[in-house]
C-alpha cells in the first residue's frame, strides 16, 4: 500500500511541471460556434483591431452593423484611437475612440468566446449605451482596468 502511494506521489512531482495553469477555452457542453469571430480575436490578442482588419472581416462586421444598426457607421468612422485586444477568462476587450476626443465618443467591444456572443458599449459625451448580442456579458473586474 505504501508503495502504490509512493509510487503515486513520485508521479505527480514528475509530471507536475508539464501542466498548465492556463485556463483554455471550454469546449463541448457551452454555446460556443467556434466560429471565425473566435479566431479572428483570439489569435490577435495583443494587436490592435485596425491590424488584422476588424471591420473588414465580412462575419464580425455583418455581426457588428447587426447589433448596432444605424449607430454602426459611428462607431467604424470614430474607432480611431484604439486599444490592443486584452483578455480575462476567455472574455476579450479592445477599444476604439474619436481621434483627440476619447471622451466625446468611446467605443468598447466586448467577445465572449465561450458563448460565441458580443457587446459593445458606446459613452457619447458621458452617456453610455449597451448593445447585448445575445445576453449580458459578465465582466471580470480585471478586465474592466486593462
Amino acid at each position: 500500500m505504501k508503495k502504490n502511494a509512493l509510487i503515486l506521489l513520485l508521479s505527480v512531482c514528475v509530471l507536475l511541471p508539464f501542466t498548465s495553469c492556463k485556463q483554455t477555452p471550454k469546449t463541448g457542453d457551452t454555446d460556443s460556434t467556434s466560429g471565425k469571430e473566435e479566431t479572428l480575436i483570439i489569435e490577435n490578442e495583443g494587436e490592435y483591431p485596425r491590424d488584422f482588419d476588424l471591420f473588414g472581416d465580412n462575419s464580425v462586421k455583418e455581426r457588428l452593423k447587426a447589433l448596432l444598426g444605424e449607430d454602426f457607421k459611428e462607431v467604424k468612422d470614430n474607432f480611431e484611437t484604439q486599444t490592443p485586444v486584452v483578455s480575462e477568462e476567455n472574455i476579450y476587450k479592445f477599444t476604439g475612440c474619436k481621434a483627440h476626443d476619447c471622451p466625446s465618443f468611446l467605443t468598447r467591444v466586448y467577445y465572449d468566446a465561450n458563448r460565441d456572443n458580443f457587446n459593445v458599449l458606446i459613452t457619447r459625451s458621458g452617456k453610455v449605451k449597451v448593445y447585448t448580442e445575445k445576453e449580458q456579458i459578465e465582466i471580470p473586474k480585471v478586465l474592466e482596468v486593462k
